[in-house]
């Protein structure tokens, strides 16, 4: 009975003098609004290239000291839709830091934004891998390319995009 007694208070102070260090974070809520202001088309869809960026810096504190950044959650709307109710984007990508979280074909911006529709990003590799660009670049990119057709006048919408982050140092 001795040795099983002994063999317990060994492992309960083995297990309490673990030395493994502890991560230590912060988490925070990044967002962005990509603003895309679209003139009459005339019959064929402008292109366009519409980037927000912003610096981490004072989003996270202590950033160079940061060892790895995960994202629990990357959402985005359509929001701000004034104009045309019936423009369309007819095709195009939402990018963060390069790295496509959208592709978008066929939808009318002002539909989306009145039923208040929030698209949710839930592949994990996506996710991963802008947690490690945010470490590489110490900053966000988020970028609209594509095509929008408005024939019955300008339209302009902003596409939202938000994050949630936690940041280990």
């Amino acid at each position: 009975m001795k040795k099983i007694i002994t063999l317990v208070f060994a492992l309960a102070f083995l297990y309490s003098c673990n030395d493994s260090s502890e991560t230590v974070g912060t988490t925070s809520e990044i967002a962005g609004n990509v603003i895309v202001d679209v003139l009459q088309t005339q019959g064929t869809a402008v292109s366009y290239v519409e980037t927000v960026s912003q610096n981490l810096n004072p989003i996270i504190p202590n950033l160079n000291s940061v060892t790895n950044i995960t994202v629990n959650r990357l959402d985005f709307f359509y929001g701000n839709v004034t104009g045309n109710a019936n423009a369309v984007i007819e095709s195009g990508t939402i990018t963060v830091n390069g790295i496509t979280i959208e592709t978008i074909i066929d939808v009318n911006v002002k539909t989306q934004a009145d039923n208040e529709t929030v698209f949710s990003v839930t592949n994990q590799s996506i996710l991963n891998q802008i947690g490690a660009l945010f470490l590489e670049n110490e900053g966000i990119v988020i970028e609209f390319i594509g095509s929008v057709l408005s024939e019955e006048g300008p339209v302009n919408f902003a596409i939202v995009v938000s994050l949630n982050i936690t940041a280990d140092l």
